[in-house]
C-alpha cells in the first residue's frame, strides 16, 4: 500500500474519512505492514503484506462445513462459503479460457469509452486476481481494486510487482456491499462477474447503491454478469450434473459457488432502482467462442453491435451512467 491511498479511504463501519496510519513498516516506499485506525469509531484494520484488510465488523473468516450448502442457505453463509472457496482456489481463478476472458474484457473496455491520453480514477469492484484490473492500468490516474478474497489479492499483487506497475495502483481487501472508499471519486467503475454471486435482491441492490455512492457525477459504470439467455433456458432442461453447469436461473456451481442468471429486464430494473440509466446491453461469450476459441471470439467481437448473438450468450455486458448525467 502507498500512503496516497489514504486520500480515497473511508471506514466501512461508520463511513468516517478520518483514517490514521499507525505502526508502519515501509520497504521501498511501500507500506508493507501497519494498522489503519478509524478516528470516528476506532475500528482497526491491519495492513498485511502491503494490502489493507478493511472488511466490515460483521465479516470474519471462519472454519465452515459447506457440505450442506444449498441455495436456501443464509446470505451470510453463502458469501462466507464463497470467500473461503476463492481463497483456497486463487491459483486457478484465472482458469477461464483465454478467448472467453479476453472477449469479455474487450467488451468492457469498449463500453468504458476510455479516451487516452486522458487518465481516470478507476475502481474495479470484485477485482479477483486481476483479469479485469490489469488492462486498466495504462488508463488510470489512480486505480483501486477491491475484493473479499485476500489470497486472490496476494496473487494479483505479485503480478503487479512482477510487471513493475507504478504506485498509483492500490488493492484493498474489502466487501462490495461495504466498500471502504469515499464518495463520488471514481470516473470509471467496473464490476466484472460479481453481481451474479449475491443470493438475494437486497444485497444486489446494496452493492449497486454503493457503486452509485462512489461514482463521480459524470462516471461511467460497466458490469458483466451471467445472463439468462434463450440458450440457457433451453439447455437447463437437459442438465446432467447441475453442480457443473450454470444454466438454471440460480444454483450452486461446483456445489459451492452460488450463481444467479440475470434477465435483461431484471438488470435494467436493479440499475434504475440504484440511480443508474442503462446505455447498452450486449450478449457475450457464445458457443461460437467456446467452440472455436480466438477465431470465434473475433467473429463475435466483429458482430458485437448487431446484437445477433444476444439470445445465445452466456454473459451480458452492460454500460450505465447516473440518471442525472446527460452524457451517452
Amino acid at each position: 500500500m502507498r500512503e496516497t491511498l489514504l486520500n480515497f479511504l473511508a471506514c466501512p463501519n461508520c463511513g468516517s474519512e478520518l483514517i490514521r496510519l499507525e505502526r508502519v513498516e515501509v520497504i521501498r516506499d511501500e507500506i508493507v505492514s501497519g494498522v489503519l485506525t478509524c478516528i470516528g469509531c476506532l475500528s482497526r484494520f491491519p495492513i498485511v503484506s502491503g494490502i489493507p484488510s478493511m472488511l466490515p465488523n460483521n465479516y470474519s473468516k471462519i472454519e465452515m462445513d459447506t457440505s450442506n450448502l444449498s441455495i436456501a442457505s443464509s446470505v451470510d453463509f453463502i458469501q462466507q462459503s464463497e470467500m473461503i472457496f476463492r481463497d483456497n482456489h486463487a491459483a486457478v481463478y484465472d482458469s477461464l479460457s483465454a478467448a472467453q476472458a479476453q472477449l469479455e474484457i474487450d467488451f468492457v473496455l469498449d463500453e468504458l469509452k476510455l479516451n487516452p491520453p486522458k487518465r481516470y480514477n478507476i475502481l474495479d469492484l470484485g477485482c479477483g486476481t486481476g483479469r479485469s484490473l490489469l488492462p486498466l492500468v495504462s488508463y488510470a490516474e489512480t486505480l483501486i481494486g477491491v475484493d473479499f478474497s485476500l489470497e486472490s489479492l496476494y496473487l494479483l499483487k505479485s503480478k503487479l510487482d512482477a510487471a513493475g506497475v507504478p504506485g498509483n495502483v492500490h488493492l484493498i481487501h474489502g466487501d462490495a456491499a461495504h466498500p471502504p472508499l469515499r464518495n463520488s471519486l471514481f470516473e470509471m467503475i467496473t464490476c466484472v462477474q460479481l453481481l451474479q454471486s449475491f443470493p438475494d435482491i437486497d444485497t444486489r441492490l446494496a452493492v449497486l447503491k454503493q457503486v452509485r455512492r462512489l461514482a463521480h457525477p459524470q462516471a461511467r459504470f460497466v458490469l458483466s454478469m451471467f445472463y439468462y439467455s434463450l440458450l440457457k433456458k433451453m439447455r437447463a432442461k437437459d442438465i446432467k450434473d447441475p453442480a457443473q453447469d450454470v444454466y438454471e436461473r440460480e444454483g450452486l456451481h461446483l456445489g459451492t459457488l452460488y450463481y444467479h442468471n440475470y434477465t435483461s429486464q431484471e438488470i435494467t430494473s436493479l440499475l434504475r432502482q440504484s440511480g443508474f440509466r442503462v446505455l447498452k446491453k450486449r450478449g457475450v461469450n457464445t458457443p461460437l467462442t467456446r467452440r472455436y476459441g480466438l477465431v470465434g471470439a473475433k467473429i463475435e467481437k466483429l458482430l458485437k453491435w448487431s446484437g445477433v448473438f444476444t439470445p445465445i450468450s452466456h454473459w451480458m455486458v452492460v454500460s450505465a451512467i447516473l440518471q442525472n448525467n446527460s452524457a451517452s
